[in-house]
């Protein structure tokens, strides 16, 4: 069961990088499941959400957003709290297979995977810097279930390039976050 949960995420997030994905996109559906202020943020559709560009940060600051329906037939899908627990079993390992995969050639380093919470809504969370010689990011991705979705909220910006003005923008966005019931 392991491989089916690591599957069905892995196709989510190669789905929402290709452009001639057959997963439904739930654009329409978006402002259903949740809601937050777009104060200071730019922001694009992508096949699978949103993808949002800081305009009020003094460093390029990106959050992706990602929203795929779920098979509730999965026992490890029937309730977002299964979910977590089930990631959590073996969270380092699994952090790191979704680190590696979200930076093709980069070098990983796992800084932190455990749960977490975005306004009373309990997350699995996994942190890491990637290093390709070249630039060296930090990546904060959040996995949780709501409402039949799978949704995936990531943090990304150049390590080292993330001021105060920065992190006050990331908060205020995070904070205005509401789950639609």
């Amino acid at each position: 069961m392991k491989n089916l949960i690591y599957l069905l995420i892995i196709s989510f997030l190669l789905t929402s990088c290709s452009r001639t994905s057959k997963i439904e996109s739930d654009h329409d559906n978006h402002d259903k499941t949740m809601t937050y202020k777009l104060d200071g943020w730019s922001s694009q559709k992508t096949p699978t959400g949103v993808g949002l560009s800081c305009t009020a940060c003094e460093n390029q600051v990106m959050i992706s957003i990602d929203i795929v329906p779920i098979d509730k037939n999965n026992q490890y899908t029937k309730s977002n709290t299964d979910f977590i627990n089930y990631l959590m079993l073996n969270k380092d390992d699994f952090a790191k297979k979704m680190a590696s995969d979200a930076a093709v050639g980069g070098k990983i380093k796992l800084i932190k995977a455990d749960k977490a919470k975005i306004n009373n809504k309990e997350v699995f969370r996994y942190m890491f810097t990637s290093d390709d010689d070249l630039n060296n990011s930090f990546d904060n991705t959040s996995l949780f279930l709501h409402n039949d979705k799978l949704i995936k909220i990531t943090l990304n910006y150049y390590d080292g390039y993330f001021s105060e003005k920065d992190r006050n923008a990331v908060d205020h966005f995070y904070n205005s976050i509401k789950f639609n019931p």
